[in-house]
């Protein structure tokens, strides 16, 4: 029986591949196979491939990113050199024809505009600061110097030592087209006066301002101006440009415009003399004048060591706009009583 099988299972191998023949059609069709399993396994491998690549780029870019950012930190670039000097040198010839643009005042200009504010502005209203050896002060004003429109308020808060005793001191000037009113918060006095004009003769010379009297002995006279107590140091400094533009061999224009505030002002220098010397503790001064007004915007005053020892800053002012003239009403706070005091 064995050996029956075995005879019928060769007889099968035999009529089965009987008819099969291995020809090269066969073996090329086995090559193409080959060939798509191995393509395939490698588009399957693209990806990751691509992510590497990917991955690489991003972190060489990187590197190249931060070794050019620090190179340019460390090293001068010589295009922006060149940039810079060109746009420093054209400031510098906007600045000078900008200044052969505005009108060259003289010293004499600059003194009389100073004497003479009173007639180059309408209203104004602003705040400053200042400081002198024994005395500090916060000044807030509004002035009208317009036809039957004449008013100002101007309040003062200061402090001051006396006998190694530091005080404070509140006040306030309130006047119209008819009467002045002082007012003493800290003492809670009034002073009502109903002469609230002030004379005006027109502008004043530097001859008038610098006379003599019937003795032959020098005496020196202001231009009127409305009482607004420490609001003169600055809107009418006449005391000031009196006594310390007196000599002109002691004082220059630094700058015919400079801007402050946006406005624009001449810069003025000089030394005190032996008076001024004395009362400022200082010797050396400099003034930043508004040219349309002469309204001193601005003082400092320096010691040897070249310190600021007495000063005047404005922080803010307006020029010939509208004003609010209900401050200039006459109103005596409750609880005060008339006194007469002194006025500035």
């Amino acid at each position: 029986m064995d050996k029956k099988l075995k005879n019928l299972r060769k007889d099968m191998i035999s009529s089965e591949l009987k008819e099969v023949k291995f020809e090269n059609k066969h073996k090329q069709n086995i090559f193409e196979q080959i060939n798509i399993k191995k393509r395939r396994s490698f588009t399957n491998m693209m990806p990751r491939i691509l992510s590497v690549v990917a991955v690489f780029s991003v972190i060489l870019f990187l590197g190249i990113l931060i070794n050019n950012n620090f190179n340019a930190g460390h090293s001068p670039n010589p295009n922006n050199n060149v940039s810079q000097s060109i746009n420093q040198k054209e400031k510098e010839v906007e600045e000078k024809d900008s200044e052969q643009k505005i009108e060259t005042l003289s010293k004499e200009e600059v003194h009389l505009l100073m004497l003479n504010t009173v007639d180059h502005f309408d209203t104004v209203e602003g705040e400053f600061r200042s400081q002198t050896p024994y005395e500090t002060a916060n000044v807030e004003y509004t002035i009208s110097l317009l036809e039957g429109q004449l008013g100002g308020n101007v309040t003062t808060n200061s402090k001051f030592t006396q006998d190694n005793t530091e005080y404070s001191d509140s006040e306030s000037v309130v006047f119209n087209e008819k009467e002045f009113l002082k007012l003493n918060h800290d003492g809670k006095e009034y002073l009502l006066s109903e002469d609230a004009a002030f004379n005006d003769n027109g502008p004043i010379t530097l001859e008038e301002v610098y006379g003599e009297n019937d003795d032959g002995e020098p005496v020196s006279r202001k231009r009127g101006r409305p009482r607004v107590g420490y609001a003169n140091n600055s809107v009418f400094p006449y005391e000031i440009a009196t006594n310390f533009l007196k000599d002109y061999e002691e004082w220059e224009i630094e700058k015919q415009s400079a801007d402050l505030l946006d406005r624009k002002v001449i810069v003025i220098k000089g030394t005190l003399d032996e008076y001024s010397a004395t009362k400022t503790t200082g010797s050396a001064f400099k003034f930043w004048v508004d040219r349309q007004t002469g309204i001193l915007l601005k003082k400092e005053i320096y010691n040897e060591k070249d310190e600021v020892v007495d000063y005047l800053e404005t922080d803010h002012i307006k020029i010939n706009q509208k004003v609010d003239n209900s401050t200039f009403s006459i109103e005596i706070p409750d609880g005060y009583s008339e006194d007469q005091f002194e006025w500035k």
